[in-house]
């Protein structure tokens, strides 16, 4: 299959999903709810969700999922053997011919359907359709894959390549929104850049899955300080230095994010 089939298809799928990320998000907030009411009033966790939703389902989205996907491509030769290589792109090629008879298929079965049977029958396929969580749950890439792809953001941030790094990260969070180590790395590949506002965003994604990892939340707070929002940056550190005091790791790693919380604290006041 060319590299143009295999783009068209990945960018029909993307507007498929739109409908289905407003859903994803409202499970997540059920999820994180007990949580974020804590420390967030319903306002303030309403105009998060809006603001994640508008940030997923966007054109952006898609145009930047390709340029991410180019970037992979052309980054992975440099760093994985022909034959990791060639694995990929069989892989890749036939989750796309897969993906491609799947649609057709179903949209032809829809048609029929919608033809042949009652609203409510329609309404508990709708509902049915829209449990589906993420681009890998229906384009199903393995985990090896998706580590030579996370390697190849890292590898370009190690690099100072913070924008062609952010693109990468960027489509792997398009792929599967649950991977906590993903959103981090955006996160910080767009803080590099001062994109601060990009960068809370995926901030905020890395918290909600993984409410429990304080690092976020300083990240967050050093974003809110350089927006001159220091309300937020101490809302942030205030729920990091819970964690943190909850906390019986005495790793190097813990020391340090606890002396990054003490000077992101003086510059929040």
């Amino acid at each position: 299959m060319s590299d143009k089939k295999s783009m068209d298809t990945i960018n029909q799928l993307f507007t498929e999903v739109d409908n289905e990320v407003a859903i994803v998000i409202d499970n997540m907030l059920k999820t994180a709810a007990p949580s974020l009411d804590a420390a967030k009033s319903p306002e303030e966790i309403a105009k998060a969700r809006t603001a994640l939703v508008n940030f997923l389902t966007a054109k952006e989205v898609r145009n930047r999922a390709a340029q991410g996907l180019n970037i992979i491509f052309r980054e992975l030769p440099r760093y994985i053997t022909p034959l990791q290589l060639e694995n990929i792109k069989t892989e890749w090629d036939n989750n796309t011919k897969a993906l491609t008879e799947k649609m057709e298929s179903e949209s032809s079965a829809l048609d029929n359907f919608a033809t042949n049977s009652s609203n409510a029958e329609i309404q508990t396929a709708n509902e049915h359709a829209n449990k589906q969580l993420s681009f890998q749950d229906i384009f199903p890439i393995s985990d090896t894959t998706v580590e030579h792809f996370y390697q190849c953001g890292y590898r370009l941030h190690q690099n100072a390549q913070y924008q062609e790094a952010a693109d990468v990260f960027f489509v792997m969070s398009s792929m599967d929104y649950r991977r906590h180590n993903v959103w981090m790395a955006l996160g910080l590949a767009e803080k590099a850049l001062n994109h601060w506002d990009l960068a809370l965003t995926a901030f905020s994604m890395a918290i909600l899955t993984n409410m429990q990892e304080p690092m976020a939340f300083l990240h967050s707070a050093a974003c809110y300080i350089a927006l001159g929002k220091n309300i937020d940056a101490q809302e942030c550190l205030q729920a990091a230095s819970e964690l943190l005091q909850k906390s019986t790791d005495t790793t190097d790693q813990t020391k340090q994010m606890r002396e990054y919380a003490d000077g992101l604290k003086k510059l929040a006041h």
